[in-house]
């Protein structure tokens, strides 16, 4: 009796090919395959079933999908291990490489996420807290973008465990743990040597607990600026807020107004900044006639038209998360090695917020 014959599916040919091609790395990781229509005409079969095809080689864990952007060769050493991303007080599902991408809190953590996702990296949102009760063999390495300073403790104790961690926008003295950063200090000085030189002296600092090391190199940018121009550095416009809450800033912000002579404002970080202008509007004051305001953080300014275009500090956010991801994945990659420090390149964006005075 005559045995029937294995019926072979139509897009058999094209799935052997690109499993050969993927694992001789004719294809290597990283590489975006064709196109489905290229594929599709290339074999002589639908699209329908080339999507089968990576369907397949999807479920093998040897390509991954991207919407809108195509199919990539998945990264090997990548497999079943997780980078964790983990921002301060905030936590949230895994996110598979699969899947598409979730509401961020700003550009860091999307360029992150994608970063991961082009990587091949399944990305897992926790606690900072949580991170040292994790097993060691769960990680490739940890990206921690928003984090209280007190925790290099444990950060250190995790890199000793042999997994690496960067830190985003700091710079943590004295540990191994790899960074990428700007220098605040700089560009916080140049925000005031720009107002120094359209002749403000009487200009204001909104600034957030100096106990954080990126608010205190701010800090510091404002005060060398007014010494190298001559101007004493006055404590009393120095408006200090424990917090983030936008009623705070109103309330010291006038405070401050009411007590001291103040012709320029520099906010120490973007979350200041609408709040600032609000107090700044509440209270009579119009921008730029009556007072110049920069802002360190290049964020969306809510009271646009009646508040002019702000000057601000723009942070290369997106390069920041994205080089994180590069570092770790380098680390990953090498093992032990010499931290990796860089320092990226920021800009000030001059727009219509500032006047000269007189």
């Amino acid at each position: 009796m005559a045995i029937a014959a294995q019926p072979t599916r139509v897009y058999d040919a094209l799935l052997r090919d690109l499993e050969e091609g993927i694992l001789a790395e004719v294809h290597p990781p990283g590489t975006r395959l064709p196109s489905e229509a290229e594929l599709g005409r290339s074999y002589g079969i639908s699209r329908i079933s080339v999507r089968k095809a990576l369907s397949e080689l999807e479920s093998r864990g040897l390509v991954f999908r991207r919407a809108g952007k195509g199919t990539f060769v998945q990264y090997p050493s990548a497999s079943g291990r997780t980078p964790v991303l983990a921002p301060m007080g905030m936590s949230a599902p895994t996110m598979p490489s699969s899947s598409g991408s979730p509401l961020f809190l700003n550009p860091i953590h999307e360029a992150v996420a994608e970063a991961c996702f082009e990587l091949g990296y399944r990305l897992e949102w926790v606690h900072v807290k949580a991170v040292s009760q994790m097993e060691k063999d769960s990680l490739s390495g940890l990206i921690c973008v928003s984090w209280p300073d007190e925790s290099l403790a444990e950060l250190a104790e995790i890199t000793e465990r042999g997994v690496p961690v960067v830190a985003v926008n700091r710079s943590p003295a004295g540990t191994r743990l790899n960074s990428v950063t700007i220098d605040h200090q700089a560009y916080a000085g140049r925000a005031t040597e720009y107002l120094l030189q359209l002749g403000h002296r009487d200009i204001a600092l909104v600034v957030g607990d100096l106990n954080l090391s990126y608010m205190q190199e701010r800090y510091q940018g404002y005060r060398e600026a007014l010494n190298a121009g001559g101007v004493d550095h006055d404590p009393q416009l120095v408006v200090r807020c424990a917090g983030w809450q936008a009623e705070e800033v109103w309330d010291r912000l006038s405070h401050c107004l009411s007590r001291k002579r103040v012709t320029a404002v520099l906010t120490a970080a973007g979350i200041y900044t609408a709040p600032t202008l609000t107090a700044l509007h509440r209270l009579g004051r119009e921008i730029p006639r009556d007072i110049s305001v920069i802002s360190f953080d290049d964020v969306p300014n809510p009271l646009y038209p009646i508040v002019p275009a702000l000057s601000a500090v723009r942070q290369p956010l997106e390069a920041l998360g994205r080089r994180a991801v590069e570092i770790l994945h380098q680390a990953q990659r090498k093992g032990t090695q010499k931290p990796v420090n860089e320092v990226l390149p920021a800009e000030l964006v001059i727009r219509d917020s500032c006047r000269k005075v007189g």
